[in-house]
This record gives C-alpha cells, structure tokens and sequence, in this order.
C-alpha cells in the first residue's frame, strides 16, 4: 500500500479515535521509510498525546 494511502488511513483512525491502530500503521510506515522525519514526526506527536 503507497505511503499515502496508509497516512490516510491513520487520519481516519484518529478521526474515530483509533490511536491503537493508527500507531500500529504509523510504525510499519517508520519501518518501510526510516530515514522519513514527517512520519516520525507524527509517530512522536501521537505518542506525546495518549
């Protein structure tokens, strides 16, 4: 699945209040592309809130 799509998939567990899942996405994508600081970025925003 393309990198987008997955961030709007985490967009849209967020919007339902699905934190678990949306981490669990955001992880795979931090794995798929390590060196990306804007998903890290909202990796960390994610676990600064829950």
């Amino acid at each position: 699945m393309a990198k987008d799509d997955v961030l709007g998939r985490v967009d849209a567990d967020l919007g339902r209040g699905h934190t678990h899942p949306a981490m669990q996405r955001l992880a795979s994508l931090t794995a798929a592309y390590p060196d990306d600081l804007e998903i890290r970025a909202r990796r960390a925003a994610l676990k600064l809130v829950f």
